[in-house]
């Protein structure tokens, strides 16, 4: 499937610490309570990677390596 195939646009959702913790009740570990890489990737699909590159970085966004 293609992107412009998608019936719904694209969504990214973060909860709260708060759901986590009602959500996952036996714990779970926190971005910033680790010193390695959480073991989870986010995948984005984009037409243009060095246009949507850029627009990230000028929005604010930190990268640790940058896209090939």
């Amino acid at each position: 499937m293609r992107l412009n195939e998608l019936r719904a646009p694209p969504a990214l959702a973060f909860a709260t610490h708060e759901l986590g913790a009602s959500n996952l009740p036996a714990g779970y570990v926190r971005a910033n309570q680790s010193e390695t890489p959480l073991r989870m990737e986010i995948a984005l699909v984009t037409e243009n990677v060095a246009e949507a590159y850029a627009g990230a970085i000028d929005a604010g966004a930190m990268f640790i390596k940058e896209p090939v």
